[in-house]
């Protein structure tokens, strides 16, 4: 009977199936938040450096070579490529301002 099947759900915390009327009620609304860094789309990017040694490591995203700036890691003139363009090695202060990052002295 539908009164036991109820009750039986509500015991074990089970709810009845609800129909779905559409997408939206499957899918979760999301809003996208602004990110205040980096600029011009380089979020997606993968990058390159030159270590002290002349050495190319990487690829590397945005964020990870951010994060080692700010860590102090990466000195200002640490030459940077994007991975699509690796002859176009520049310092890392050139990036910086690209991405709109505030430069800290090194």
């Amino acid at each position: 009977d539908q009164n036991q099947k109820s009750l039986l759900q509500g015991l074990i915390g089970e709810k009845p199936a609800q129909p779905i009327s559409s997408a939206a009620d499957v899918v979760p609304e999301t809003k996208a938040s602004p990110d205040p860094v980096p600029k011009e789309n380089s979020i997606g990017e993968q990058w390159i450096y030159k270590d002290p040694k002349g050495i190319t490591q990487g690829p590397f995203s945005t964020s990870q070579m951010l994060e080692w700036y700010q860590a102090k890691f990466f000195p200002l003139e640490l030459p940077v490529a994007p991975l699509a363009e690796p002859a176009m090695f520049q310092p890392l202060s050139f990036w910086l301002v690209k991405w709109g990052i505030q430069l800290e002295p090194s």
